[in-house]
């Protein structure tokens, strides 16, 4: 008796694809328009900010081209579709695994192009390794798009398998090999970028607390690093899968998202000027504000609890007297004192303006305050 294979149910995941991407797209363009205001301000736009706005413009495409891909039946299995959508699906397969290829070089490049700008010349070695991962993310990046379409002579075997018997395709374990390869170079790279900084700031005298902002400011690549992981391990097993429509669900989900981390991770760093203008600084005005009224509230118990009482209150109002006379006489006392106010010996020595020829330097006072002040004869 032969055995039958039950099929699997006929489930469309395509809303679900759309949404996720959606929502991940439109988080890496504010991180990004929030990257390019904040570089505006400081006019400090420079060559690690272009390379993140191609990589953006380049998750563009990928987000089109997946929601396309997922609007015509791609995250089903293959056994529903047509033979006409199983070619055109495929073929947005490889037009996808390309461009996202292309987002990630660009994307390191823009990391790489920050940690330089950061780190500008405190380590010769931390530099040249940063420029040397650099040129080889670029160099293995191109390879890995040209492999991609150069497997048969006839490119259009890639997606159409009625074609392949009758052109030259490499083995098939060529390029899987050298897609786990990209993978995990990129993974690696995505772990050296955002652990290689905090080797130098743990060396800086900072506090643990500050020490511990600035790598998980500058450290957020990890997140990023892991999502290329599993898309590598994804990438591995769809090799060895049938059901490609299906299988590529995971691994449109997993690149968009690394994608979208590294724009959004990368950025995060460079809008730091915006969050001291509109978050740090109202904070600490606010803390500011309360503290001084805080002290001014308690000023005021503590004077009325230990103010001393009164004796020979006296006003002060239009005199003409230089600083260094009443040091020298003493201060208040070198004044004759009245209830109503004090007044000069003699009046006739004042001038209308309330000021004495006699002494140069003279200083007027024309505010009226008040001195606690005790006879000592």
């Amino acid at each position: 008796m032969a055995s039958t294979t039950e099929a699997p149910p006929d489930i469309d995941r395509g809303t679900t694809m759309i949404v996720v991407l959606a929502v991940e797209y439109g988080i890496s363009l504010l991180f990004v328009a929030l990257r390019v205001w904040a570089r505006l301000s400081i006019r400090g736009i420079s060559w690690d900010d272009y390379f993140m706005i191609v990589t953006w413009a380049l998750n563009t495409g990928i987000t089109v081209v997946a929601l396309i891909y997922a609007a015509n039946g791609g995250t089903r299995h293959i056994q529903y579709l047509s033979t006409e959508q199983g070619l055109y699906l495929s073929e947005l397969f490889f037009v996808l695994q390309a461009v996202a290829i292309v987002a990630i070089g660009t994307g390191k490049l823009a990391i790489g192009s920050l940690l330089l700008r950061l780190l500008g010349r405190v380590s010769k070695w931390r530099r040249y390794g940063i420029w040397f991962l650099m040129i080889l993310i670029s160099i293995v990046s191109v390879v890995a798009v040209i492999m991609s379409f150069a497997q048969c002579h006839n490119p259009e075997a890639l997606w159409n398998p009625a074609l392949r018997p009758t052109t030259h395709c490499w083995s098939p374990d060529v390029q899987s090999g050298f897609s786990v390869f990209f993978g995990g170079l990129s993974a690696a790279i995505e772990f050296i970028f955002a652990l290689l900084p905090i080797t130098l700031i743990w060396k800086l005298h900072l506090d643990l607390r500050k020490k511990i902002g600035l790598a998980l400011l500058l450290g957020g690549g990890v997140l990023s690093g892991i999502c290329t992981a599993i898309r590598t391990v994804q990438v591995a097993a769809l090799t060895a899968q049938s059901d490609l429509s299906w299988e590529t669900f995971e691994l449109y989900m997993w690149s968009s998202a690394e994608v979208s981390l590294i724009i959004i991770c990368g950025s995060v760093p460079t809008i730091k000027p915006l969050w001291d203008r509109f978050v740090s600084r109202k904070s600490q005005t606010r803390s500011e504000s309360n503290q001084s009224r805080s002290h001014t509230s308690q000023n005021r118990r503590w004077t009325a609890m230990f103010k001393a009482p009164q004796r020979n209150v006296f006003e002060l109002s239009s005199v003409s007297y230089s600083l260094d006379t009443i040091t020298r006489t003493g201060g208040a006392s070198a004044f004759s004192s009245s209830t109503h106010g004090s007044q000069p010996e003699d009046p006739k020595d004042v001038s209308p303006g309330g000021h004495i020829p006699d002494i140069e330097d003279a200083i007027q006072i024309t505010r009226e305050f008040h001195v606690d002040w005790t006879d000592r004869t």
